[in-house]
């Protein structure tokens, strides 16, 4: 109901489509790019706005910190980009 109500205030409308059109003209002219990586279900997931679907980096105990994961991909690309460069 909230989301409906403020939906419909003009002033909230207005803003929003300002905002959108000035966001589809900057990201029209510059690409966009993110990677994050998730903890879920024990597995550390690569979510990467380039790819089709989450990649599995590996699995994690309770016990491990699964940043570690993280940071060993994180730092494997690093290279490779400095190989590419």
């Amino acid at each position: 109901m909230k989301g409906l109500a403020c939906s419909n205030l003009p002033i909230l409308q207005e803003t929003h489509n300002e905002l959108s059109d000035e966001q589809e003209e900057s990201s029209s002219s510059h690409d966009q790019y993110f990677v994050s990586y998730v903890p879920f279900k024990g597995r550390v997931y690569e979510l990467d706005s380039s790819a089709p679907g989450p990649v599995v980096l590996g699995a994690f105990h309770s016990d491990q910190d699964w940043v570690t994961l993280a940071e060993k991909e994180v730092l494997r690309k690093i290279k490779v980009f400095q190989l590419n460069d």
